[in-house]
């Protein structure tokens, strides 16, 4: 049997005295689709930083791999619900691309050729290469988020998080990041934190809750969840057969 991708065990964490995580357990397989749901306050963001290696636990364990996340971040691309930008800050959507490539800048920091070969192949497959002298503070928001995309992707990470990528958006971003989403299915491991419901969630492997503890969720406590309102759903009923 091969090694999860993602292996946690007993997994607590608490700041302070305010307990946010209570022993979670998860196995995560290689190219799988996962969706993480829960309200806000519940402890999904803090868990995305347990599993980046951002945070350590303090009881319990995280594995990417098999290893400490942070010896193995270069696997993992992150696409933040939002990310501002300084508008008079110097840097521009090629020097935001590139920085995606951090890890391979020697150490004399001379940038290698192939780094600017892949920046241009990142901003044709987004449609930005108009705007690559734009400074980032310049961009609209349909054009930042495209170029935090591009960002996550251009290192051809292993395992893919999103965390609420539908949150605010117009229908025609949502359905750019739907898209994405079931482009990259089966290529990489994909993990979804979001409110919103479509019908990814009939394509995910599985959907968990989180709400300090982590579980499961099935179809019909998934559909009891919506009743309450907790969740929003785009579709009308609740058929996710």
């Amino acid at each position: 049997m091969s090694q999860p991708v993602i292996e946690i065990n007993d997994l607590s964490f608490w700041y302070d005295k305010k307990k946010v995580l209570k022993d979670i357990k998860l196995k995560l397989n290689d190219h799988g689709f996962y969706i993480f749901l829960g309200p806000n306050g519940g402890g999904k963001t803090t868990l995305i930083k347990l599993i980046m290696g951002i945070l350590q636990p303090r009881r319990g364990s995280v594995k990417i791999y098999g290893e400490n996340p942070k010896n193995v971040r270069g696997k993992i691309g992150y696409i933040p619900q939002k990310l501002e930008f300084d508008p008079i800050f110097p840097i521009t959507l090629f020097e935001f691309l590139q920085q995606g490539l951090l890890s391979n800048l020697p150490w004399h920091g001379k940038w290698p050729q192939w780094t600017f070969v892949k920046v241009e192949e990142m901003l044709k497959r987004f449609s930005l290469e108009d705007l690559k002298k734009r400074s980032m503070g310049e961009l609209s928001g349909g054009q930042l988020q495209r170029s935090i995309i591009a960002r996550a992707l251009i290192s051809d990470p292993d395992i893919l998080i999103l965390d609420e990528p539908l949150s605010g958006l117009d229908h025609k971003a949502t359905k750019n990041i739907i898209s994405l989403i079931e482009q990259m299915q089966g290529k990489k491991t994909i993990i979804l934190i979001t409110h919103v419901i479509t019908h990814l969630l009939k394509k995910a492997d599985s959907v968990y809750l989180i709400e300090k503890t982590m579980s499961p969720l099935k179809d019909e406590a998934l559909c009891k969840h919506m009743e309450l309102g907790l969740f929003h759903t785009e579709e009308e009923g609740c058929d996710h057969e």
